[in-house]
């Protein structure tokens, strides 16, 4: 039975049960290379250490029972993830015959390595626990014997005890790079080109100056053509001039007071620091970079594509591929959509600003009604968005999951029933027993 509450005082039993059944070099090879492969950046190290967490993660409790036989429990507070993860994982795990229990160590000795593989994984065990925790009977049709009527299907999950005929759930990851024309990874390893260009400049800098670097579409592939843009950007910076390129690539420098950043510590991702670029360049940026001295002189690097992101309309494509292929079209259908780029507090106050303002939707729900509007996805019953969730202690020893859910109904399906109303909330009829 699917374990949904795993306490820290626990985790050196499932460690050592978690390890010996999907085995240590499944994450210690994956951390090992993304650390020599981030040794010169540290951008792309923070990024690989929150994209691979779960591996990182578990290579730290190798790390601990190496050096002291046993994993302290000081150290574990901070690995909640990995804890979550491998006890959830491990409660499957035990529960399945020998050649499913395989087939889902394949998959996250797979999840560990692929990111977008990992988020769809969490996502679908957290869905799985939400419906545990309802007293419901929950079914994975990957891990039915063959005689089973749920065997083969393409869908995550069955929940058999709602509505008339049981409910169909699949669970899908948007990534935080889904519909962006610059990804992430990509775009970190430039950075590091850009900084080390820019840094010596930055540290006699007595200023504010801003750099927006636009590209057409995306950044260039190879590291050479990465090289020559990183030294427009440059050479632009240090004659203080904007310029546009044949290519389409321009370059916009504009100077600000440094004043704006008074007592602002030089962190890139914070409130603060975001606040200011967004004010000076009117762009809101996730991928801005930041060098200087504080209080002294700062240069703000912003790159972005000339080409609009479509993170909304990647990921409806993305439900209603789910909705066409995986769902059987024979029973209500549930899908689940898990934003790695949004968390919880920014998806709470996308839902209120719907509930509080209806006569001005924001683009989510103008494109959730369009989506459940149409006639060929009669039926999917609802959709859920999911924010990203985060792992913490309780006072009980427990770890507990935060995040969001906003989610839509169609009470117009003709397979709808008074059991999906309140289907991402607690169970108000009687509990059922979880399998």
């Amino acid at each position: 039975m699917l374990e949904f509450q795993v306490r820290i005082e626990d985790m050196p039993r499932i460690f050592r049960a978690f390890s010996g059944i999907v085995g240590e070099a499944s994450w210690n090879k994956v951390v090992h290379s993304k650390k020599q492969h981030s040794k010169n950046n540290a951008f792309l190290r923070e990024h690989y250490e929150r994209e691979y967490a779960v591996a990182f993660q578990l290579a730290k409790c190798s790390e601990l029972m190496t050096r002291y036989g046993k994993l302290p429990a000081a150290e574990l507070a901070r690995l909640h993830q990995a804890c979550g993860f491998s006890g959830q994982a491990l409660s499957i795990l035990e529960s399945l015959s020998a050649k499913h229990r395989k087939a889902l160590v394949g998959r996250i000795q797979g999840a560990l390595k692929n990111p977008d593989d990992m988020r769809g994984l969490l996502l679908e065990i957290s869905t799985a626990t939400h419906f545990v925790r309802r007293g419901n009977r929950v079914l994975w049709p990957e891990f039915q014997s063959a005689d089973s009527p749920f065997a083969g299907q393409t869908y995550d999950l069955f929940i058999e005890d709602v509505g008339p005929n049981g409910l169909e759930v699949e669970c899908k990851s948007v990534s935080d790079d889904k519909g962006r024309k610059l990804h992430q990874e990509e775009l970190l390893a430039f950075q590091q080109l850009v900084k080390r260009r820019l840094e010596p400049f930055s540290k006699n800098l007595k200023s504010g100056v801003a750099v927006i670097l636009t590209v057409p579409d995306r950044l260039p592939k190879s590291r050479t053509e990465q090289e020559e843009l990183a030294d427009r950007v440059r050479t632009q910076v240090l004659l203080n001039e904007s310029k546009e390129f044949d290519d389409g690539t321009s370059v916009r420098i504009i100077d600000f007071d440094v004043a704006l950043l008074k007592d602002v510590p030089m962190i890139s991702d914070s409130p603060a620091v975001r606040a200011v670029i967004e004010r000076v360049t009117g762009a809101r940026n996730r991928n801005a970079m930041i060098m200087g001295r504080p209080n002294v002189g700062a240069t703000v690097f912003v790159p972005q594509s000339a080409r609009s992101d479509n993170v909304l309309v990647a990921a409806f494509e993305t439900a209603a591929d789910a909705a066409k292929r995986q769902l059987t079209k024979t029973r209500p259908g549930l899908l689940v959509l898990g934003f790695d780029g949004m968390d919880a507090d920014r998806l709470r106050s996308v839902a209120e600003h719907d509930f509080e303002n209806p006569g001005q939707p924001t683009a989510l729900r103008m494109g959730v009604t369009q989506f459940l509007s149409s006639e060929s996805r009669d039926h999917v019953v609802g959709v859920g968005f999911v924010s990203r969730g985060t792992l913490t202690p309780q006072s009980d020893g427990a770890l507990d999951t935060g995040g969001s859910v906003y989610s839509f109904r169609k009470e117009e399906s003709s397979l709808w029933h008074d059991d999906f109303n309140n289907i991402f909330g607690p169970n108000t009829t009687e509990s059922a027993t979880p399998s």
